[in-house]
């Protein structure tokens, strides 16, 4: 009777959906000395995961940010991605640069320049994920599926991700940890083509106009005062994590805590986020996030001026002269939401509103 049941049970199981998964004939297993990261690719494939790029496309340009931004809300792992506040970035080679940011989790991608025609794109990580291989190879699998060539696909592997970079063809490939200054406090990949992030820099009179501050967004800025709780922060700010947290009758599991501005903390969790006054918190937790009496009196004095005004420019600068006078900390703008951008036959960018309005054109 078991010699009969045999090549049925061997007949069900090579037809079975597990079986045609880890025996994919278009997914060649890796060799037993393999590295992590090859595995990890591996079992990627052939579980459903981010699938191996193409080699077939071979141009010079990425995708365009829709077709990036698509791409990436049809992965497993970045599910519910949602727009975001781009900060105006204040250093670095992405220095005010214009560009639309996205995040699932603690993923962020970022399209800078021409959303049509990229100048550069990046992927990275956050908070819990900092640690997380599997989330670091995600990140590594889709920049691999987006750049624009397989030469350039060939370099990135060659990279250490730890931290490195290599420029090739004007296509610049780069690993930032997230204790660089440039970082934000994320893991990030990046590649960009420097002569074109040049060519869509803005300078700081055109920051003004396709800018808010993040602290006051007007309406017709897109952005509502939850949405501001992703903008990144200028500098890095104190970061405290938590196992649980308990506020009042509120519970947090598997926390990050962040001073966000002088007087509130911005708590990620498990489930959401959430911003309390300071000193609702312990004194240890104070202590840790460099809290200031002082500083959040005058932080807060500040706000109520803003939120008295009528007028947008007032409120502007008076923001920023409080900011500058009383906590020394420099205004953080962020960029018109779903703002479009692109360079123009002779250099110049032009930006759009969300509402479709042109608000910015200069050539230079």
């Amino acid at each position: 009777m078991r010699n009969h049941l045999l090549p049925i049970i061997v007949a069900f199981v090579l037809a079975s959906p597990i079986h045609a998964q880890l025996y994919t004939p278009n997914v060649p297993k890796p060799a037993p000395n393999a590295s992590k990261e090859q595995w990890m690719h591996y079992y990627d494939q052939v579980l459903g995961g981010t699938p191996a790029p193409s080699a077939a496309r071979d141009t010079t340009n990425f995708p365009s940010s829709v077709e990036i931004f698509t791409q990436l809300s049809n992965e497993s792992w970045a599910k519910g991605l949602q727009p975001i506040p781009a900060t105006v970035i204040d250093k670095g080679i992405l220095r005010n640069v214009p560009y639309n940011s996205y995040k699932s989790g603690d993923y962020e991608v970022n399209v800078y320049g021409d959303l049509q025609n990229p100048a550069g794109v990046e992927i990275g990580i956050y908070r819990g994920l900092l640690d997380n291989d599997f989330a670091k190879q995600h990140c590594f699998e889709f920049m691999l599926s987006i750049l624009p060539n397989q030469k350039s696909r060939e370099i990135l592997k060659t990279l250490d991700r730890r931290k490195d970079s290599a420029t090739s063809d004007g296509l610049t490939l780069e690993f930032t940890p997230p204790t660089d200054a440039d970082a934000y406090g994320g893991w990030w990949i990046s590649a960009y083509f420097s002569n074109r992030l040049d060519a869509a820099r803005a300078s700081e009179k055109d920051l003004a106009e396709i800018t808010v501050p993040e602290e006051s967004p007007t309406p017709v800025s897109g952005w509502s005062d939850s949405d501001m709780l992703y903008a990144k922060t200028l500098s890095l700010s104190p970061e405290v994590k938590v196992a649980s947290l308990t506020i009042g009758r509120d519970e947090y599991k598997n926390a990050y805590i962040t001073k966000r501005n002088p007087a509130e903390a911005t708590i990620y969790h498990s489930t959401g986020v959430a911003v309390y006054p300071i000193e609702q918190l312990g004194a240890g937790l104070q202590e840790q996030l460099g809290f200031d009496p002082k500083a959040a009196q005058a932080y807060r004095a500040s706000r109520a001026v803003v939120q008295r005004s009528n007028n947008y420019e007032t409120t502007a600068v008076s923001t920023q002269r409080s900011s500058d006078s009383q906590t020394n900390a420099p205004e953080q703008r962020v960029y018109d939401r779903d703002y479009q951008t692109y360079v123009g036959p002779r250099g110049g960018v032009y930006h759009y509103s969300a509402s479709g309005n042109k608000v910015y054109q200069r050539h230079r």
